[in-house]
């Protein structure tokens, strides 16, 4: 089997993968901090915070909030998949020399 076969074969890092990945999701919502934690618990048992913060009092928007702050999880847990996928590979191509 060439390489190229070999990586065909792998999983693609989507958000749909990142978000099947969630066990739990939850939120906090500060009005007067201004902001929005969103806390995730991966099947895994990882734990993901992140958060949302508006400067402008007037500019609160409690549902955008949560929104960006979720983006910022799925981003982190992509990233993270990310890292375990290349650390795979690398092991994989490192054990064949």
């Amino acid at each position: 089997m060439c390489a190229d076969e070999k990586h065909q074969r792998l999983p693609r890092i989507t958000k749909n993968l990142a978000e099947s990945l969630i066990d739990v999701e939850r939120y906090h919502v500060d009005r007067d901090l201004l902001a929005v934690i969103c806390l995730v618990k991966l099947k895994s048992g990882h734990l993901i915070i992140e958060d949302a913060i508006v400067a402008n009092r007037n500019l609160f928007d409690e549902e955008r909030g949560k929104r960006e702050a979720r983006k910022k999880v799925i981003k982190a847990i992509m990233n993270s998949e990310m890292y375990y996928l290349r650390k795979r590979l690398y092991e994989e191509t490192s054990e064949g020399k």
